[in-house]
């Protein structure tokens, strides 16, 4: 009897660490920094995409102007149409097969239009890619993110 005491006791407390970490590894809230690098200027501009583990959420970027954008940015798990017209401007256009693909757009009140596309690694817990922006002003942007 104190043999199954002892399991019950010792499974009750296996299951409890199970729902905590559970619970604690659905959740991912990071911000993970981006940088715009201006391909004639050479201005370097940041920006942050708040990733919460899914596939779309929040930009900002403060350009090298002091001009912040805001707007969101959506990865594409699977396939997509008419991606890689910004992109394929300041990169090879061929992509990984393992790697998502994926879009954002900020503006600001200044009436900036900020357009990217990237490509990006499916790790909930280490995003990082790569990309291309181009704005409505004419400029064109080679992105970096993640890796932190």
């Amino acid at each position: 009897m104190r043999m199954v005491n002892y399991c019950l006791a010792h499974f009750a407390q296996f299951i409890g660490a199970l729902c905590i970490l559970s619970s604690v590894g659905c959740s991912v809230d990071k911000v993970v920094s981006a940088r715009l690098y201006d391909l004639e200027s050479g201005a370097i501009s940041q920006g942050r995409f708040h990733f919460t583990g899914s596939t779309h959420g929040r930009i900002e970027v403060h350009l090298s102007s002091g001009e912040l954008l805001e707007g969101e940015y959506n990865t594409i798990p699977s396939g997509t149409t008419g991606w890689g017209a910004i992109y394929g401007r300041v990169w090879t256009a061929a992509v990984s097969p393992n790697a998502l693909t994926g879009v954002a757009i900020a503006t600001s009140p200044a009436g900036t239009v900020l357009e990217c596309e990237y490509i990006t690694n499916a790790s909930r817990f280490h995003p990082m890619g790569h990309g291309a922006a181009r704005d409505n002003r004419r400029r064109v942007y080679r992105l970096v993110f993640g890796g932190e």
